[in-house]
């Protein structure tokens, strides 16, 4: 019934989720990221606070993405968290969107891979230090993967675009901090990051 959960940070506080969604079962991960905004008095400006942000790495079934809207509606109804809405890339995202749309849970299209802007938004926060987030090994790694590259379109003009360098990653954090390379080649818990910060 939902009463006997609340977050422990500024529980009242608008959240914003974003989703990478991968039905892969050789390697892609899933990304899902919720944050909310606060006000610092320190810095005298509102800063970005990650609740959490994790991949789902694909088991022997592969993924299963029909959880992840499920897991949005606990988290309004059981969780009793104020999700003001949330963002998801173009691909396969439509049953997504249908499930939780009459439920007054509103997700936006929003595609991190045509779109630099979010990405440039991203590297503003780091840099200025008004992005927190807990320790996180895949998400430090997907972030030293990150590229900026140039590629064609269909209709043959060229764009820039943000993306994660190719080779394999371990699927599991060996505890090592420094020379794990779980989460490098990846993009997927970024990804989810920014589809947060732009929601």
């Amino acid at each position: 019934n939902g009463r006997d959960y609340l977050l422990k940070r500024c529980p009242n506080e608008p959240r914003y989720i974003g989703i990478d969604l991968a039905f892969s079962n050789n390697g892609d991960a899933l990304g899902l990221c919720m944050l909310h905004k606060e006000w610092s008095r320190d810095k005298n400006c509102v800063i970005y606070v990650i609740d959490f942000a994790f991949a789902i790495m694909p088991g022997t079934n592969g993924i299963n993405i029909n959880s992840i809207p499920n897991f949005i509606y606990d988290l309004v109804k059981e969780g009793r968290v104020y999700l003001k809405a949330g963002a998801i890339d173009q691909f396969h995202s439509e049953s997504l969107i249908q499930f939780l749309s009459p439920k007054n849970i509103t997700i936006l299209k929003h595609g991190t891979t045509t779109d630099t802007t979010t990405y440039n938004l991203l590297l503003s926060l780091l840099l200025s230090d008004t992005i927190k987030v807990g320790r996180n090994i895949f998400l430090k790694n997907n972030l030293k993967s990150l590229n900026r590259v140039t590629d064609k379109t269909k209709s043959g003009r060229t764009r820039e675009k943000i993306d994660h360098s190719e080779g394999t990653s371990d699927k599991e954090y060996n505890g090592n901090w420094i020379t794990s390379t779980c989460g490098f080649h990846h993009n997927d818990v970024v990804d989810a990051m920014i589809q947060a910060i732009w929601a």
